[in-house]
């Protein structure tokens, strides 16, 4: 195993540092990170030794502004798209990859969603960690699995019902958990992840 560190400029100021962990593997798993969710959150931390578990590289994104310790702005979406497109083609011209698989959460869904946009949605399966209402048109289109905690404010009821029929998209439900898939209780909410780990080594051994 080797750890590869991508230094990018960025928009926000700030150099962005990627990791990229390396197995000598073909395929490459990429993770967005959400918000204010990083990629050390367990959500996200699980999902990386999963896909090392499993034989993958991973390239673990930081963003500009939370490199910058700045608030993200909602018209620069679109920058923070190509600045994570600029770090994942840099690793695609150094390394041959068969298989690309992207992990997301929150807003990371929306971002990983972009990506996969320029570079071709069919190419890309998706793990989509608690989406939010602006991943909707992504989720339609794309295919992999979507993972949603029932009691999440930012993706209800509502949500869902909008997400409409989703044929390419295995749906996972997580019973009363909150927008990080968390339960209230310490005991719960860890079952909840050793469950989550287990989807997580099917969806990347499976993909």
């Amino acid at each position: 195993m080797k750890l590869n560190k991508i230094q990018q400029p960025s928009y926000w100021g700030r150099e962005v540092v990627q990791r990229h962990i390396t197995v000598n593997s073909t395929t490459l798993v990429v993770q967005f990170p959400g918000k204010q969710y990083p990629n050390e959150l367990p959500l996200l931390y699980y999902a990386a030794q999963a896909a090392l578990q499993s034989g993958h590289d991973v390239l673990l994104l930081e963003y500009g502004y939370q490199a910058a310790r700045v608030e993200l702005k909602n018209e620069q979406l679109p920058i923070l798209v190509d600045e994570c497109i600029a770090s994942i083609r840099k690793v695609l011209s150094e390394h041959t990859y068969e298989r690309i698989l992207f992990v997301s959460k929150s807003l990371g869904t929306v971002v990983a969603g972009g990506c996969a946009e320029q570079l071709g949605d069919e190419v890309i399966k998706h793990l989509f960690l608690t989406p939010i209402k602006a991943t909707i048109p992504y989720l339609q289109r794309s295919q992999g699995m979507m993972i949603y905690g029932t009691a999440d404010p930012q993706f209800g009821p509502d949500e869902v019902k909008l997400t409409g029929s989703l044929p390419r998209m295995v749906i996972v439900p997580v019973e009363g958990g909150d927008h990080s898939l968390e339960t209230g209780e310490v005991l719960a909410t860890l079952n909840v992840l050793k469950e989550l780990s287990e989807r997580y080594l099917t969806f990347f051994t499976s993909s």
